[in-house]
């Protein structure tokens, strides 16, 4: 597994979607961002965004995905509370350079009300904000060949984009063995959440995980005695 996490670190990359923030270690401040606004990510990886919410596919997710992605978990839902859930899915390309798009033309947009509002704004500061999609969408292609996303809810939630080939190794070992999850947390995101991820180790009772690329597609794994 340390292996693994330290390929994951390399040649992934992560977002907290909750307060989006960068999922980082200190001695590794971009993690696979390469520069790149990790806040953008909260806009193109979720599986609300990506997986499909009526029709022949949404119908074959199991009943907690299908959740999911038609209602996204607020804050201490007794499902969060107790299970740890885990989504391994594919990113669609097309929509991930639409939403791309739309960010920049959200950041245009309050970037002209801004000006509005302020005339002595510091354009070439404020301008530092904004994305160029056209460049971040050739960066996230040429990166992620296979774009997958293993979607973790601790609570608040995180994830991790990366090829295929790596991220079902992960999901493949989280399978094995449910508990990893909670190793693997610790260790890619930054050292101030070992003890939240620890908290949430404790009160969770299930670790669930949904393998929507893969066989066996779902685990349903009680911490307090087995499958």
């Amino acid at each position: 597994m340390k292996d693994l996490i330290e390929r994951v670190k390399k040649e992934c990359a992560g977002v907290f979607v909750q307060a989006g923030q960068l999922l980082q270690k200190s001695d590794d401040p971009t993690f696979g961002l390469e520069g790149k606004k990790s806040s953008t990510f909260i806009y193109i990886a979720t599986p609300w965004q990506h997986l499909p919410k009526f029709g022949f596919k949404y119908l074959s997710f199991p009943k907690r995905v299908k959740r999911l992605v038609r209602t996204p978990d607020g804050f201490e839902t007794k499902e969060l509370i107790e299970e740890l859930c885990v989504v391994h899915f594919g990113l669609n390309k097309k929509k991930v350079r639409k939403e791309l798009e739309g960010v920049e033309k959200t950041g245009q947009w309050f970037l002209e009300r801004m000006i509005e509002n302020n005339p002595k704004l510091n354009l070439e500061k404020a301008k530092k904000d904004l994305i160029d999609s056209k460049e971040y969408i050739k960066w996230f292609e040429e990166k992620f060949k296979d774009p997958t996303v293993i979607h973790i809810e601790l609570f608040h939630n995180y994830q991790i984009i990366g090829n295929r080939e790596l991220t079902q190794q992960v999901i493949e070992e989280f399978k094995k063995n449910p508990e990893k999850v909670y190793e693997f947390s610790k260790s890619i995101l930054t050292p101030a959440n070992e003890t939240y991820v620890t908290e949430t180790q404790e009160r969770n009772k299930r670790v669930l995980i949904y393998d929507l690329l893969g066989k066996p597609r779902e685990v349903n794994y009680d911490l307090r005695g087995g499958e």
